[in-house]
């Protein structure tokens, strides 16, 4: 049976400003502006795991609400070697433990290395403040009962970490994902993550004898962005991992988010390749997590393929606009202003060494004048989609007579996908 797709809206970048600036009912600012001010409340934890000996396991850190008595999970992240780590969660009292994860249950044993920022003392965390730089010392098993022999009392810090909330690896069947999921994560992105939207779904069971494909959406995207090209991906060689995440964050957070989560693939399945396929600001977002993948003191997968429809690599005019303009900024836009922070950092790092980059662009107008996108495929200028420095780092590059929706039920791109897909997989093979 095929996959049921319907007709795509513009849900883009343009879409949402054009969308901010001709309405005038501000009820529809409301549940933005809330999630903004919780956004702007949160507090982060990021810092780094000091192993000693490093045995190439996994590393659970755990952040752990302090509640009359009482440990509940808050938050978690898993990280390979020295990698840093990073924790986001309301204004609290915390504990911050890790633990060597061994035997790959994400469950602290009794004879798994653990760690602790500091003495062991609660973390009074305020709202907005960012605790970095933060240093967990794993300890032997037998060490650490002495230091804190509490710590392996039942009901503390020893629970199984829950991965129900991440979705990591959940099989949906694909009417699970929907148009109205992608508006909410623009929207109101806090909500998006409580309502488990976020997370990397399979549509079949994990088969490790196919190369899986991590496919990135954009802006007020979802899964079903996707539905076309994972209907005509080859199946008999790849398989399609699909990830959801809430497009209004910032992008910072959204790549270290998807680096933390394939980090938890890799603990549960064992793949050894990777390809990345991303549309529009998907693409800024995959870049990211490349960076990062590329900088870990351990690389336990590689990135054979990246591959990027209509990204616009030098941002988009129409972001400046919305942080100036618009009653309340979908935090995502600060970082696709042309020049922004996030997007001079992106071509700074080299792509990895068995990385193919394929940039894949659109040009099919009509373009909006009064934005400057006369010469664009409608939402995106070409310009912004070809900077020299994107194209510099290209294996390939080739342009579609399609829009920038339409790129992504094109017939000639998913032939190429597949083409490319495959003939990345044979190099590796030999």
């Amino acid at each position: 049976m095929g996959f049921p797709y319907a007709g795509y809206r513009r849900c883009s970048l343009l879409a949402a400003l054009a969308t901010t600036l001709l309405l005038s009912n501000a009820c529809m600012f409301i549940g933005l502006s809330e999630d903004v001010d919780r956004i702007n409340a949160a507090v982060s934890f990021s810092g780094h795991v000091n192993l000693g000996d490093d045995k190439g396991f996994p590393i659970v850190v755990i952040l752990s609400r302090s509640e009359n008595g009482s440990y509940p999970l808050q938050a978690y992240s898993v990280v390979y070697g020295k990698d840093p780590f990073l924790l986001v969660a309301p204004a609290g009292k915390y504990y911050l433990i890790a633990f060597e994860d061994k035997n790959q249950d994400f469950t602290r044993q009794h004879n798994e290395r653990v760690g602790w920022h500091g003495a062991l003392n609660e973390i009074k965390a305020k709202k907005g403040n960012n605790y970095a730089d933060l240093t967990i010392e794993l300890r032997n098993p037998e060490q650490a009962r002495k230091e804190v022999p509490g710590l392996f009392v039942p009901g503390t810090a020893d629970q199984r970490v829950s991965l129900d909330t991440r979705k990591s690896g959940e099989v949906v069947d694909v009417s699970f994902f929907n148009e109205e999921a992608g508006t909410l994560g623009m929207w109101d992105p806090v909500k998006f993550v409580e309502q488990g939207h976020s997370g990397i779904y399979f549509i079949k069971p994990f088969d490790p004898n196919k190369v899986p494909v991590l496919f990135v959406h954009g802006i007020g995207g979802a899964g079903h962005n996707w539905l076309y090209l994972m209907e005509r991906l080859d199946r008999q060689r790849f398989q399609p991992w699909v990830v959801q995440y809430p497009s209004g964050m910032r992008l910072g957070l959204i790549s270290t988010a998807l680096h933390q989560a394939i980090n938890e693939m890799k603990a549960q399945y064992p793949f050894t390749q990777l390809a990345v396929v991303a549309h529009s600001m998907g693409g800024l977002v995959a870049r990211g997590f490349v960076n990062l993948h590329q900088a870990s003191s351990r690389k336990t997968f590689n990135i054979t393929t990246f591959l990027t429809l209509s990204t616009p690599w030098d941002g988009h005019k129409a972001a400046s606009q919305g942080v100036d303009h618009a009653p309340v900024a979908i935090p995502s836009w600060f970082d696709m202003v042309p020049g922004s922070p996030y997007l001079e950092e992106l071509f700074r790092s080299p792509l990895p060494q068995h990385t193919n980059y394929y940039l894949l662009f659109s040009h099919k107008g009509p373009g909006a004048g009064f934005l400057g996108l006369d010469n664009s495929d409608g939402t995106v200028s070409i310009a912004s989609q070809l900077p020299m420095r994107a194209q510099q780092v290209a294996t390939r590059i080739w342009g579609f007579d399609e829009s920038h929706v339409s790129i992504l039920r094109s017939h000639q791109v998913s032939k190429k996908v597949n083409q490319i897909l495959k003939s990345d997989t044979d190099k590796k093979a030999n």
